[in-house]
């Protein structure tokens, strides 16, 4: 503005002596805004827009990342025959999944399922991203004690699965000749029969013979009672010929 001015401005706008004041000052003394500088909406509303402070509202933006779920495994620890095998899941966990074995030469594993190989114990590690579980596996090789059996009617012979910690189902192929109770083998009379050991579909065969030595003892007598009855009758004739 200028000492003698009717009229405030935004920079020097023609001859005078110009010098700064500021809007309240102008105001005061009944100054009006230059057409020149501030054009015909008039500088006091276009000022007080310009010194008006806008203020923007922020919102925070919300995680929007999936929460992962933990990890889990279907067991932990499980005991296999050897060629039998055994299916693991898991849950939970984000990213591809990798097995392994620390010993393929008990155990292997591919896409989760557990393969029986060879005798001892191997880790299985299921990986899925930064997260990982396992399980501890135990191969057994049992083996049956006899294979073969020949044994009379009154005779007991027991059969053992050595080296397996599983519960065994026991049957025989005919329960009339011989049964068999936890291993224990059962005779009721002569004929052949196989006994079964099963574990988990694993299957271990013993073929049973049985003899009968009381049929033979019991034939003999039959053969002396028949001689002697043969004697007596033609005793009988010979006396009534008499």
């Amino acid at each position: 503005m200028t000492p003698t001015g009717s009229k405030y401005h935004t920079h020097k706008c023609g001859r005078g002596n110009f010098y700064q004041t500021t809007l309240s000052n102008a105001l005061a003394r009944g100054l009006t805004p230059c057409k020149k500088c501030f054009g015909s909406s008039g500088g006091y509303s276009q000022t007080r827009k310009s010194s008006t402070t806008t203020t923007k509202k922020t919102t925070k933006k919300k995680n929007t990342r999936p929460k992962i779920s933990p990890l889990s495994i279907s067991s932990t620890k499980i005991v296999l025959v050897k060629g039998q095998s055994r299916k693991l899941t898991v849950k939970g966990g984000a990213g591809i999944v990798s097995w392994g074995s620390s010993n393929t030469a008990v155990a292997g594993v591919s896409a989760g399922k557990v393969v029986a190989k060879g005798k001892g114990k191997a880790t299985i590690t299921v990986k899925k991203g930064t997260q990982k579980k396992s399980c501890q596996v135990t191969v057994e090789t049992p083996e049956l004690n006899k294979t073969a059996v020949e044994m009379d009617v009154e005779d007991t012979v027991s059969l053992d699965l050595k080296g397996c910690s599983h519960d065994v189902q026991w049957t025989s192929s005919d329960d009339d000749i011989c049964e068999v109770e936890d291993g224990i083998l059962i005779p009721y009379s002569s004929g052949t029969v196989t006994v079964k050991a099963k574990v988990h579909g694993m299957v271990w065969k013993c073929k049973v013979v049985i003899t009968d030595s009381t049929e033979d003892d019991w034939n003999d007598d039959l053969d002396d009672d028949s001689e002697n009855a043969d004697d007596g009758y033609m005793d009988d004739e010979v006396d009534a010929a008499a």
